[in-house]
């Protein structure tokens, strides 16, 4: 039950990633801004992901393999869920 959980949230914060990278380019136009962005948002990525995993380490149950992969992969993808949100509503008010 738990690696179904993982991954469904996986699924919805991976999702959420690869949306900002994608739509990053419409707002931030085609600079070096551009991939600082992107740097800075990977970086933070893999820092909430590690802390994440030390963090699962001191779970009341083991993690296997695939469920420590989940919960770095979430744990990437949630610092990018507060850009989808920003990005959508800057979209959402350029279409309005």
């Amino acid at each position: 039950m738990q690696t179904l959980a993982l991954t469904l949230i996986t699924l919805l914060t991976l999702t959420a990633a690869a949306f900002v990278h994608l739509r990053i380019a419409d707002v931030a136009g085609r600079s070096a801004g551009l991939w600082l962005t992107r740097g800075v948002l990977m970086l933070a990525g893999i820092g909430f992901g590690w802390a994440a995993l030390r963090y699962a380490a001191v779970a009341s149950e083991p993690l296997g393999m695939i469920d420590r992969l989940l919960v770095f992969s979430s744990a990437f993808g949630m610092v990018h869920v507060p850009g989808m949100f920003i990005l959508l509503l800057k979209l959402w008010r350029r279409r309005g």
